[in-house]
C-alpha cells in the first residue's frame, strides 16, 4: 500500500469515527431525553479527539454546552457501541 492509499485510508477511518460518535452521542441523548443534541458532525470531531482523556464521562469531550445533555458513560457508550459495531 503506498502513501496515497494510507493517507485515504486515514480519513475514511477518522470520518466513521467520528460519524460514529456523532451518531452514538445522539442516539444517547435521543433515549435518555426524548430529544436530540444540537452538535454538529464538527463537534463530533473535537469529541473524537477529547474522549481517550474522558472515557468514564464522555460529555466533557464535547464543545460546552453541546455537551450538557450527553447522559453517563454506561448509557453513552451502549449507544455509540450500537452504532459502531457491525451487526
Amino acid at each position: 500500500m503506498g502513501g496515497d492509499e494510507l493517507l485515504i485510508a486515514l480519513v475514511v477511518v477518522v470520518g466513521v469515527l467520528t460519524f460514529g460518535i456523532w451518531s452514538g452521542a445522539q442516539l444517547a441523548v435521543l433515549v435518555s431525553t426524548g430529544g436530540w443534541m444540537s452538535a454538529d458532525i464538527g463537534e463530533g470531531f473535537s469529541a473524537l479527539l477529547g474522549l481517550p482523556a474522558n472515557l468514564d464521562d464522555p460529555a466533557s469531550a464535547w464543545p460546552a454546552p453541546v455537551g450538557l445533555p450527553i447522559p453517563g458513560a454506561v448509557v453513552y457508550w451502549a449507544a455509540t457501541f450500537s452504532v459502531l459495531l457491525p451487526r
